[in-house]
């Protein structure tokens, strides 16, 4: 009698073994129909993947990941692990609004699960919806999840939508602000600016000094207006001449896009322009590139010099690669009624910390900045200027340049030196 219970006991392991081998591999595989038998109907045969989801993902194969992962769904539609792989592919591939929907399904039956909340932060995010997004995160606080990534993005998303009494009630929880974050609630606290910046241009034994001073509001968190003068004394051959013009400047930042706007103009016939009108374009196609357009209309109408006009058209490719931004570019000046020039350029910006960044610009051919200095032609040459712009803290900060014109020719070169202090109020 106790050989028979052995060998029955014996007999259900082997069962129960076999059965969970089975629902494993059905959990793997995918269904593929077999040709059809003679009386027309088919069958179905369950065949091996000849590779994993998670392989598939390691190769960069994300299409046929997610083709595998809707197999398996269709087998086990149950299954909220797959469904949550799913989600975070279609996020991965930017379909966002379909991996919220499957998400989202996940999170309705599991409404505590950290890695589900932390997935629809992410998707809701990208999407643009930052008050969604901070309720997951701060979810996955309430739930005990205390790591110090989850407490900085709550944060970060508290300084973005400007939230100054949610802020002070997360710092009380602890953790502090970065060096960035810093700037970033300086910016939100003193909406007011001020800039003074003095130059100083050396020209075949002259020098022309110029002072420039702006300021600026803080309209929210996509508007900044800012209005200002500048002043400069150009001297040659013993005759100085003074100039100056106010100028008025618009930013505007939205998501992917960003642009700035100038108007400004010398009511003196002098050296400055008469008309200046500006804008700067551009738009973040991927976080690492995008498109920038440049554009420009000068008139010019000194004393000693006929009437000349500009136009200006630069586009430019913006790259990002971690704190380096590059962006190379072509600028096409016309000078009315028919001179045209052509300058490449290279701009670099180093971004060190959130409190410092080094920057130079470089162009080559018919020189931009030369054509500005009222050049009967267009002048070949070369332009080199390295900066720096330095914050000691949130409110108080420098700028600093030396730049460099050399033109091709008979013409003289220009050197610039340019000091600027900036604060916030």
């Amino acid at each position: 009698m106790a050989a028979l219970l052995a060998l029955a006991v014996a007999v259900q392991l082997v069962a129960t073994a076999g059965l969970a081998q089975q629902r494993v591999q059905v959990e793997l595989e995918v269904e593929k129909p077999k040709p059809a038998k003679p009386d027309g109907t088919t069958a179905v045969e369950v065949a091996v993947p000849a590779t994993s989801v998670r392989e598939l993902i390691q190769k960069g194969h994300l299409d046929e990941a997610l083709l595998l992962i809707e197999q398996q769904l269709e087998l086990n539609a149950s299954d909220d692990e797959l469904r949550v792989q799913r989600a975070r592919l279609l996020y991965w591939k930017g379909r966002w609004p379909q991996a919220l929907e499957q998400a989202e399904m996940v999170l309705q039956r599991h409404p505590a699960d950290i890695e589900v909340l932390e997935l629809v932060g992410q998707i809701r995010l990208a999407m643009g919806d930052l008050s969604k997004a901070l309720e997951c995160f701060m979810g996955m606080q309430a739930v005990g999840d205390n790591r110090p990534q989850v407490h900085q993005r709550v944060i970060d998303l508290l300084l973005r939508m400007e939230d100054l009494l949610g802020l002070e009630v997360a710092l009380a929880r602890g953790g502090q602000l970065s060096d960035e974050q810093e700037h970033q609630l300086a910016k939100i606290k003193h909406p007011w600016s001020v800039d003074a910046v003095a130059g100083l241009t050396l020209y075949n034994s002259n020098q022309w000094p110029r002072i420039e001073v702006s300021g600026g509001r803080r309209i929210s968190s996509q508007w900044t207006l800012v209005g200002g003068g500048l002043v400069e004394q150009r001297t040659q051959g013993g005759v100085g001449k003074v100039a100056w013009s106010p100028k008025l400047e618009l930013y505007a930042n939205s998501g992917r896009f960003a642009s700035m706007v100038h108007l400004s103009g010398s009511p003196s016939r002098a050296f400055l322009p008469q008309v200046d009108a500006r804008a700067d374009l551009s738009v973040a196609v991927l976080p690492i590139f995008g498109l920038g357009l440049w554009l420009r209309f000068a008139r010019y109408a000194s004393i000693d010099a006929a009437p000349l006009s500009s136009l200006t058209i630069g586009p430019h490719v913006p790259i990002h690669v971690g704190r380096l931004t590059v962006t190379p570019g072509y600028i096409g000046v016309v000078l009315m009624p028919g001179d045209i020039a052509n300058s490449l350029m290279l701009r670099l910006r180093f971004q060190v910390t959130a409190s410092q960044a080094w920057f130079a610009w470089f162009y080559a051919g018919d020189d931009p900045n030369f054509i500005d200095r009222q050049s009967a032609k267009p002048a070949r040459g070369l332009t080199a200027l390295v900066g720096l712009e330095h914050w000691f803290s949130g409110r108080v900060g420098l700028r600093a340049s030396v730049t460099r014109i050399e033109p091709f020719g008979n013409f003289h070169p220009f050197t610039e030196f340019s000091l600027g202090l900036r604060s916030r109020l």
